[in-house]
């Protein structure tokens, strides 16, 4: 595996996609264009417009303060409670119907193993290559955050893929 990981992190510095897409798509099943998991987030009407009143704001500096992060309530999955926010400084995380989010969940409460995550578009990462470096940091042994691709649902409408990025916390180093 480990001289399989060099050749791919080489192909990846340099730049060599069409090699990493082949890799990816043999190793671990291309999981970008056929992701099978699914969040579904609900937000209130005035949560939502509260969230799209901060967005605004936000865009117009392309830089995000302390007021334009406050969280509002959010129901994942039709039952696990939560807080969501904006996430990112620059106008790419606020491109509208491809906004980069934080949530938070109750105590005690995990979706895909995470109490804390961002769901952002893949391409705010490096699209494939950002999945890609977690499985071969995670293949050699280190240690890493969750990183996959959802089919996200917003207020009953299909957003798109985005991904799912593990927020830095205790329980990822244990």
């Amino acid at each position: 595996h480990l001289d399989l990981s060099r050749q791919l992190i080489k192909s990846v510095y340099y730049g060599e996609s069409k090699y990493c897409f082949e890799v990816i798509s043999q190793t671990f099943n291309n999981p970008y264009h056929k992701p099978d998991l699914k969040i579904k987030i609900e937000i209130a009407p005035k949560d939502f417009e509260t969230l799209n009143k901060h967005r605004n704001s936000a865009c117009l500096k392309n830089s995000i303060n302390k007021q334009e992060k406050e969280s509002v309530f959010v129901l994942l999955n039709d039952s696990i409670k939560g807080k969501i926010r904006l996430k990112g400084n620059k106008n790419d995380h606020r491109i509208e119907n491809e906004e980069s989010y934080k949530i938070n969940l109750a105590k005690g409460l995990t979706i895909m193993g995470c109490e804390e995550f961002c769901l952002l578009k893949p391409e705010r990462r490096g699209a494939v290559s950002e999945f890609f470096m977690h499985k071969l940091l995670k293949r050699e042994g280190f240690i890493t955050i969750e990183y996959k691709f959802i089919n996200l649902q917003l207020n009953d409408h299909a957003v798109s893929t985005y991904s799912i990025e593990e927020g830095f916390n205790d329980t990822l180093l244990v």
